[in-house]
């Protein structure tokens, strides 16, 4: 990988953590907007509903493409299976973590917001199990789906345009600092995760002041964000087949083109899929 684009993607850990801290803050949206408990079809009408428009592109864009890495490249039909299940990703770590990590929690959420809806303290339990995954360190990417369970918490003040309580907005970078710094089992935690919470806000303040032009390329990123980074998973793969030498000239040298491919074949390809997918959805919503 090209230098710069390695220390752009060195920081890809905070991002990382965002997306799990803003998934959980819109899954507390999903949750208030739908009354689980009047709404016909409850809990199960929200599963399938949150399922759909998870499983819909994972399934496009994952089964060709384990069908070709597993069964045409290497004629094995169990990794087949076992990667685009997700099964892989809760045996070695493989297969596309982010969907094997994304589906339990979807599985857990609505008890989880039932159980904390009528609760005094919600930040105990958050802090809780926000320390508990921490502690899993790199198991999983666990350091990285604490972060759904703060955005979650989050998720009500902000709904409510209340200001959250700040202070677990500094005790928690503080007790991770902590905890690293304490545990030898956490030396494996970056401390760039300590600046996620900052770049939330920072992020949120600037959003806040910028016109709408601002906003547009983000909105439309935060659109294609599943389908985009399943295609920054599966393309590099791909593209590695093409036969970048012609005429003995390298026009892949230092794998720039190549990267570039993957960044502009990764949204045109992640969009046309959003696009399919939203098709197949409101069919099957009918």
């Amino acid at each position: 990988m090209p230098s710069v684009l390695w220390q752009i993607c060195s920081l890809g850990q905070i991002g990382v953590s965002l997306f799990f801290l803003l998934s959980g803050m819109g899954l507390y949206y999903s949750l208030k907007k739908n009354d689980l408990v009047n709404k016909r079809g409850g809990v199960i009408s929200w599963y399938s509903t949150r399922y759909k428009k998870l499983l819909i592109p994972y399934l496009i864009m994952a089964a060709p493409y384990y069908l070709w890495a597993s069964v045409f490249m290497q004629g094995d039909w169990c990794s087949f299976l076992l990667c685009v299940s997700t099964i892989e990703f809760w045996r070695t770590g493989g297969g596309v973590w982010f969907v094997g990590a994304i589906i339990p929690l979807y599985l857990i959420i609505p008890w989880w917001h039932k159980w904390l809806g009528g609760m005094r303290y919600r930040w105990i339990p958050t802090l809780v199990v926000f320390v508990a995954l921490i502690a899993l360190g790199p198991w999983r990417h666990m350091g990285e789906v604490a972060f759904f369970f703060l955005g979650y918490w989050l998720g009500k003040p902000v709904s409510e345009k209340k200001s959250a309580n700040m202070a677990i907005g500094v005790l928690i970078p503080v007790v991770l600092y902590v905890l690293c710094k304490r545990l030898p089992a956490l030396d494996w935690v970056p401390r760039s995760l300590l600046l996620v919470i900052p770049i939330l806000l920072l992020a949120a303040f600037v959003f806040d002041k910028v016109g709408q032009w601002f906003k547009k390329p983000f909105q439309f990123m935060g659109k294609i964000s599943l389908e985009s980074y399943m295609a920054n998973v599966m393309l590099p793969t791909i593209f590695a087949y093409i036969p970048w030498v012609v005429n003995g000239v390298n026009l892949n040298a230092g794998n720039r083109l190549l990267y570039l491919c993957v960044v502009v074949f990764g949204i045109l390809f992640a969009w046309f899929v959003h696009r399919l997918s939203e098709t197949i959805v409101k069919r099957l919503t009918k």
